[in-house]
């Protein structure tokens, strides 16, 4: 059974740190909260939400994040995603290709 919750993080506490700490940080924090707030055992983070954390490398610029919490209750595991994600977009030159086999 798993449920699916959508969760604003707070990371304001983290840019009371170096800038070069910030994204690490982050991520710990994240999970921790997430943790006390979901009541599970481990949190896994997606690797699109993982990206998004170190887009600027380790200086964090996000001050509040959403996430979309996927719980699975019987292994005691969430999983974090971004909340409206791309849809992977086909290239111009995919789209050529679709126009002239029709």
């Amino acid at each position: 059974m798993t449920d699916e919750i959508a969760v604003t993080v707070n990371l304001k506490k983290v840019f009371y740190m170096p800038a070069y700490k910030r994204s690490k940080k982050a991520v710990k924090m994240l999970k921790s909260n997430l943790k006390r707030k979901l009541k599970v055992d481990q949190v896994k983070i997606s690797k699109e939400l993982n990206e998004l954390l170190w887009s600027r490398g380790n200086e964090l610029r996000l001050r509040k994040i959403k996430v979309l919490a996927k719980i699975d209750k019987e292994n005691s595991v969430a999983t974090l995603d971004v909340i409206g994600k791309k849809e992977e977009t086909k290239t111009v030159e995919e789209k050529k290709e679709e126009n002239k086999q029709q």
